[in-house]
């Protein structure tokens, strides 16, 4: 039996982009089982576009969320659908023709238990800022994801972002969804990022393969906020908590693993040392609010015992 493919594409805010999303995803040769739309925007104009694209030869179903949080819309998604797999879809990208055949394919090969597929993202700059560049170490942030052009297991230290992701359901059953205090969330001053890292971890956790799939491609405009130091800076720092607060949350905030963390940060501060005299500008600058961030997280998670 064919399996069937539930497309979740949370939003906030961005009504020209699912416009863009969807009408890429209907132009599609392969049409997802169902797409759900979650909606956390603030005015009715996302509600009133994806309406408007209901009833053509695509199943759009629309939810409407009073609150944020891009980890809660995920869950409503996983919790509204009904297919076999479960793709998660950034709401301002936009798909090649082939995409959905591209990640069906993932799951035909027999080399693979998969429990995550990850696909290729690339950026497109409709604005470049042409005096400064994202380091390569951190393009993922703009996003981009690119690991060449075979269809293989991934890494072990790779966990990319989860904007072009499909998803067993039975690994949900079995793992369970994403942690809703991670995320962005337009609600809080404060970003803990990291959700799919910590989702992915617990499905590697539970045996699943991570697979890489070149041929599901995700066209991602960068923005020009995104095309900066400050924006950088701001996104290491945030990193740098999560990843402290991850661990901890990993090991339900033992002692243990709070001694590690204080560990861990003491180790990243020597390393950046270590680095710092052959690094440019640039990193030095992205380096330094990184480590402040693990000592946050530390400071407020493990020692201060903060909660979120």
């Amino acid at each position: 039996m064919p399996k069937r493919f539930s497309l979740i594409i949370p939003t906030c805010n961005r009504p020209k982009g699912i416009s863009r999303t969807i009408e890429f995803i209907m132009a599609n040769t392969m049409k997802p089982f169902e797409t759900i739309v979650v909606d956390q925007s603030d005015d009715d104009e996302t509600e009133a576009i994806v309406k408007g694209l209901q009833g053509a030869d695509m199943c759009i179903r629309y939810i409407r969320d009073r609150k944020k949080g891009l980890s809660r819309a995920k869950n409503i998604g996983i919790g509204s659908a009904t297919g076999d797999i479960l793709i998660f879809l950034d709401d301002d990208g936009y798909t090649g023709k082939d995409w959905l055949e591209e990640m069906a394919r993932a799951f035909e090969d027999k080399r693979f238990d998969a429990g995550i597929v990850f696909g290729r993202v690339l950026p497109v700059y409709e604005e470049k800022n042409t005096s400064w560049e994202m380091p390569e170490r951190w393009r993922y942030l703009l996003p981009a994801y690119d690991q060449g052009d075979r269809l293989e297991r991934m890494a072990e230290d790779s966990l990319p972002g989860g904007g072009n992701t499909a998803i067993p359901r039975e690994v949900f059953d079995r793992v369970g969804g994403y942690r809703e205090e991670l995320g962005v969330n337009f609600s809080k001053d404060a970003q803990l990022y990291g959700e799919d890292s910590e989702f992915a971890l617990r499905v590697k956790k539970a045996g699943y393969d991570l697979v890489y799939n070149p041929g599901a491609i995700l066209y991602h405009p960068v923005q020009m906020s995104r095309q900066n130091q400050g924006f950088l800076n701001r996104r290491l720092y945030a990193e740098g908590i999560s990843q402290i607060y991850i661990h901890l949350a990993a090991n339900r905030f033992s002692f243990i693993s709070r001694a590690r963390s204080l560990v861990t940060s003491l180790r990243v501060s020597c390393m950046f040392l270590i680095k710092a005299l052959s690094m440019s500008r640039t990193e030095y600058s992205g380096e330094t609010s990184f480590v402040k961030g693990v000592w946050a997280g530390c400071i407020n998670y493990a020692l201060l015992n903060k909660e979120m």
